[in-house]
């Protein structure tokens, strides 16, 4: 997603470091594994309900279409 290398990494966490402290940072990693957790099930469940969608619809589309074509199963359609 953002194209970040092992160099780019061990910088940011230099940083981070740095900046916050070796106090601050497992309270921090913890927060951003939480976010990241609720961000890929939030993102799973949006793609079930999409898949579930599309297949609904694929299946009303073939309903529609035989109900459409036959006569379904009434015998003579006068």
């Amino acid at each position: 997603m953002f194209d970040l290398g092992d160099s780019e990494i061990l910088i940011l966490l230099f940083l981070a470091l740095l900046v916050l402290g070796p106090d601050e940072i497992p309270p921090l990693a913890r927060r951003v594994g939480l976010w990241v957790g609720r961000m890929r099930r939030l993102w799973s469940n949006v793609r079930a309900d999409l898949d579930r969608e599309v297949g609904l619809g694929a299946l009303e589309k073939v309903a529609g279409d035989k109900q459409n074509t036959g006569t379904g199963g009434q015998g003579d359609p006068r």
